[in-house]
């Protein structure tokens, strides 16, 4: 999520579920991960065995204007 030294107004949170629209509330179990300013989330292989989340991700923002970016790699 980029950082409000970026962008100003970006000054929410953005909530991400995996295979489920997470719910805005920080501390529920159906919240997710959390991104605030400046944060990031990264899923890689520490072992050849380990699997990356293939599933579908949602973002949902705690108010207007926030901004993320996302990037996928095959």
């Amino acid at each position: 999520m980029y950082s409000t030294t970026l962008v100003a107004a970006n000054t929410g949170f953005v909530f991400v579920g995996r295979n489920i629209v997470p719910v805005t509330t920080v501390g529920d179990p159906n919240s997710g991960d959390v991104l605030f300013q400046g944060t990031q989330l990264v899923e890689s292989k520490a072992y050849e065995t380990d699997e990356v989340f293939g599933g579908d991700i949602w973002l949902v923002a705690s108010a207007a204007g926030q901004i993320v970016s996302v990037e996928e790699e095959f």
